[in-house]
């Protein structure tokens, strides 16, 4: 009985290619996967950007708001108060005296001030100089007829926001009657500014400060940092959006009027950028996820079609 002799049978045509184009498939399926993970990891960051900017200016806005309201409240104690101490027995006597000396009349004045908490009480004659003041000495013998508060106090007892070198007071004036007629104002101020602005920033993180000029008048802030984007932010337009460097941070804040009765003073409130930062840092690392895994896979790829490209 006789054998064939074997012999070998040649590789099918394209046997050894198909292999090859399956690893480059592979490789390219790969490289647009992380190509799409990029985009989308770079697209929620910008997203997560804009929102942490938007934070900054709503955290501005509500600062401002709530800084208009404290100052319409503090306004609204002066008017109350005023008004209730301007029937005070000792401040009426002492005005309806024939010649009143500033000495006895600043004694009553230092009596009233320390029970009602104010920071400013003054008396002016019935054409509105300043006859006696304790509180704030720049106010001697200055004449306020012209004030449209004490205008407006003629008929009942009106409050406004004054600004001074030195403070913001809520100041309350109200007339000392005699018989349906007056014979005097009674002048009394509570600060303001401060207060309001220290309690901002400790609820909302914004810092403020009230500005004559570039001085600043009043603060809520002792960091050095936000000072000097306070102090950048006065040669700012009002109710305009800005970036302030205040050392080696960079500052979000706003410019505005105090109110609508005081036009040279000025607010300026700042936040660091993308404050809310810290709180969604998790999330910032999340997003980026995707895209570490889709290099991971492709670096995964790249190795097995080299081994099998060795391998064939």
């Amino acid at each position: 009985m006789s054998y064939s002799r074997y012999e070998p049978m040649a590789p099918l045509s394209g046997a050894s290619s198909a292999p090859a184009s399956r690893r480059w498939a592979a490789l390219l399926a790969g490289t647009a996967l992380l190509g799409l993970a990029l985009a989308a990891s770079w697209i929620s960051q910008r997203l997560i950007e804009r929102f942490l900017s938007q934070l900054d200016v709503d955290g501005v806005q509500t600062a401002r708001k709530v800084f208009e309201r404290a100052l319409e409240e503090q306004r609204a104690q002066a008017q109350s108060q005023v008004g209730v101490l301007a029937e005070d027995t000792r401040i009426r006597s002492t005005t309806m005296m024939a010649n009143p000396d500033e000495a006895t009349m600043r004694d009553v004045l230092k009596d009233l001030m320390a029970t009602s908490g104010a920071g400013l009480m003054a008396v002016l004659d019935v054409n509105g100089k300043v006859r006696a003041v304790t509180g704030l000495e720049g106010l001697r013998d200055v004449d306020l007829g012209s004030s449209s508060v004490v205008k407006a106090a003629v008929q009942r007892p009106s409050a406004y926001i004054w600004t001074f070198p030195q403070q913001v007071l809520a100041v309350g004036v109200a007339p000392i009657r005699s018989q349906d007629q007056v014979n005097a104002f009674l002048v009394m101020g509570f600060e303001a500014a401060k207060p309001s602005l220290a309690a901002i920033r400790t609820s909302l993180g914004v810092s403020g400060a009230v500005l004559l000029g570039d001085k600043i008048v009043a603060s809520g802030t002792d960091d050095p940092a936000a000072l000097e984007a306070l102090r950048a932010a006065s040669g700012g337009d009002g109710d305009r959006d800005l970036t302030l460097r205040g050392g080696e941070r960079m500052f979000f804040g706003r410019v505005s009027r105090v109110n609508e009765s005081v036009a040279a003073a000025k607010i300026a409130l700042v936040v660091p950028q993308h404050h809310q930062e810290e709180r969604i840092y998790p999330l910032k690392l999340v997003i980026w996820t995707p895209s570490v895994a889709a290099a991971l896979i492709l670096a995964l790829t790249i190795v097995v079609s080299r081994r099998d490209g060795k391998a064939s």
